[in-house]
């Protein structure tokens, strides 16, 4: 009984010696590294096979995110003194629906400043129903006269 176990011992042993070495001989390359991902931003680690070479982490470029909206005219001020608008003030201009997404109501929302920097009044427009993919042309009406600057607050919607 002992010498069929020594036997079977002796066998396992040579057959895991043989294994190691096809092992070796096949997959002993310098220049194999292993490449994990290490991170939901899909960054890699970069281990080399040899023992004093360094650990290298690559991180792929971040691709700039796209605007849900973007102005594909304007925006630009037109106050009343301007041809074909004689009473009031406007923002114009028009905006692209960037996304998949089909929207019921979309606003948008301007602050008015004086020369010396002070809030004066604000512009807004909305509209119903902008299929994605789908433009508006807006005109953000205000009244106030002394505007010397105005900036872009938000576009909103669901």
């Amino acid at each position: 009984m002992l010498k069929r176990i020594f036997k079977i011992v002796v066998y396992f042993l040579g057959l895991c010696t043989l294994v190691s070495l096809i092992c070796t001989a096949c997959f002993d390359d310098e220049t194999t590294t292993y490449i994990e991902n290490v991170g939901p931003n899909e960054a890699t680690l970069v281990v080399p096979d040899e023992p004093d070479s360094e650990v290298e982490v690559v991180v792929p470029e971040a691709e700039e995110p796209q605007a849900d909206f973007v102005f594909i005219e304007g925006p630009e001020c037109i106050m009343a003194d301007a041809a074909n608008y004689e009473f009031t003030n406007y923002i114009v201009g028009v905006v692209q629906n960037n996304t998949n997404k089909d929207y019921d109501y979309l606003q948008i929302s301007f602050t008015l400043y004086d020369a010396n920097g002070n809030v004066v009044d604000s512009a807004f427009a909305n509209v119903n129903n902008i299929k994605a993919g789908g433009t508006w042309k807006f005109e953000a009406m205000f009244f106030e006269e002394n505007v010397a600057s105005w900036e872009l607050d938000e576009i909103t919607g669901w």
